[in-house]
């Protein structure tokens, strides 16, 4: 992983590339004309009660550039920045098998907040050749909206993209590392209480893994000055998705 500074007239943040271990190289799994696809984002506001979690529209998003960065290392780096009603910190860990990043949200105002985070380059379903999100999400089946799974819809805790970069097969997405909580079904928590869901399009229902921390429910709530994290694994590797998979579970359960 590569991060670049970028700087346009009325704006800057952060962006960045992504490689992966090939034959004795490294091989560029992101575009650079499409390192804007990656998207960090926080959602305001609650969902009406007893509808589907469908977040945008309903809900409020703020598009997040990051305005200062610290190197804490040699593989890790904290990026940040803020609006009036919060500031959001995440830290990138490049140190194991896989980019771990760490975010803590604050709430500068009573309110309700969803931080969401778009992984990759954006694709459409002809581009794949493989998908994996949950139980009715795989093969090529990806379902037409973007509300997100919760953890208690996820049999396994991961959304993942097969494609190919040339003749290389290329698996990437977001999974739930076993460092950052064990995974299991969710159920006891029911809908309202999950700490996280997962979908496999955007905003605009492109292709793209995204995670959301929490899901829609009471756990969004936050008070002034009140601070929430949360943390999840970037997976890329050149592999087929069901290899991916099988690596990613035995990471996620330990």
């Amino acid at each position: 992983m590569t991060f670049f500074h970028a700087t346009w007239d009325g704006g800057t943040t952060i962006v960045r590339d992504l490689e992966v271990a090939h034959a004795g190289g490294w091989l560029p799994v992101t575009d650079p004309s499409h390192r804007f696809d990656e998207q960090w984002l926080v959602l305001e506001g609650t969902l009406p009660t007893g509808s589907a979690p469908e977040l945008y529209g309903p809900l409020s998003p703020s598009w997040l550039g990051f305005t200062s960065y610290q190197v804490l290392g040699p593989q890790v780096i904290e990026l940040t920045t803020s609006t009036d009603d919060f500031d959001l910190v995440v830290r990138w860990r490049l140190d194991g098998p896989n980019p771990e990043a760490h975010h803590v949200v604050t709430a500068k105002i009573a309110g309700d907040y969803i931080v969401g985070y778009q992984s990759q380059d954006t694709r459409s379903l002809d581009d794949l050749d493989e998908v994996l999100c949950g139980s009715y999400q795989h093969a090529l089946s990806v379902l037409d909206g973007s509300a997100p799974l919760g953890a208690w819809e996820l049999f396994a805790p991961m959304a993942l993209t097969q494609y190919a970069v040339g003749s290389v097969a290329i698996t990437s997405g977001v999974y739930l590392p076993a460092e950052v909580a064990e995974f299991v079904h969710e159920r006891q928590l029911m809908s309202d209480r999950q700490p996280y869901g997962m979908s496999l399009r955007n905003d605009s229902l492109d292709i793209v893994p995204s995670i959301y921390s929490p899901q829609p429910g009471l756990r969004t709530a936050m008070a002034v000055g009140e601070q929430r994290g949360f943390a999840f694994g970037l997976a890329a590797r050149a592999d087929t998705c069901t290899a991916r998979t099988r690596t990613c579970v035995g990471t996620s359960t330990g």
